[in-house]
């Protein structure tokens, strides 16, 4: 059996995700696979610190590993530590599920809106920084476009002279959340994501929810394409960092 556990809610945007791709049935290992939130990386820590593992079944654990973040980190650290000795327990090494999002090969494909917005495009430029800086291991905060975008969501002062300090509050988990939120409008609309909500374009054929007469108001860019649910699942699970759990077959 394989097990799916991260530290995000039971009805978290984190959930809906996996759910979504075990119910498209897109493989194998997916199939009855056991799809747990924890509600709190404390929570899912305490939990496999006392957990009895079954050697027959394969545990994918997904909890933030925010570098800039050190209490966050430490629950990271005691899971790794904690299951050192388990070689059927795999603890991804990825920021989060916002993060995840972000990197989907299609991300822009599928979200930009379908008139020129700059408030997009500039996140668009940001969002490629980021990516490289965390790819490559590099402080954000030496990039000038991410700190500005920073300064502007957070409403930091900059006219202080300590206003710098501020952004040491601010972790790399926090900007691609932020990020998320803005470029997909958060849970405002049906491409939207937030920390509780994948929107249901993301999940559903092209225009279901759409009659003809009212097409062309749709503001998503890819309903053009006329993409079908599981053309959707296929695509989010070979071109996110999913389709990592399957280098480890169950036994």
């Amino acid at each position: 059996m394989i097990h799916i556990w991260h530290e995000d809610s039971t009805n978290s945007a984190t959930t809906q995700f996996w759910n979504f791709l075990k119910n498209s049935n897109i493989h194998n290992i997916l199939i009855n696979a056991d799809i747990r939130g924890f509600n709190s990386n404390k929570n899912l820590s305490d939990y496999i610190s006392t957990y009895t593992f079954d050697n027959n079944d394969i545990y994918h654990v997904f909890i933030d590993k925010v570098s800039d973040n050190q209490k966050a980190l430490k629950y990271y650290v005691d899971i790794k530590r904690n299951v050192s000795v388990y070689k059927n327990v795999i603890v991804h090494n990825l920021l989060c599920f916002e993060y995840l999002i972000l990197r989907f090969k299609y991300f822009v494909e599928w979200t930009k809106p379908t008139k020129d917005n700059q408030l997009y495009n500039s996140c668009e430029i940001i969002r490629k920084q980021f990516i490289a800086s965390i790819d490559n291991k590099e402080a954000w905060i030496k990039k000038n476009d991410i700190v500005d975008f920073i300064v502007r969501r957070y409403n930091i002062d900059t006219s202080k002279n300590n206003w710098q300090r501020e952004l040491q509050f601010v972790s790399s988990e926090n900007i691609a959340t932020v990020l998320l939120n803005t470029m997909t409008n958060g849970g405002t609309i049906d491409f939207g994501v937030s920390k509780t909500r994948l929107g249901v374009c993301w999940q559903c054929n092209c225009c279901i929810k759409y009659n003809v007469s009212v097409i062309g108001n749709k503001k998503c860019r890819i309903y053009k394409y006329n993409k079908q649910t599981l053309d959707k699942a296929k695509n989010l699970w070979n071109n996110t960092y999913a389709k990592n759990i399957s280098k480890y077959l169950d036994k």
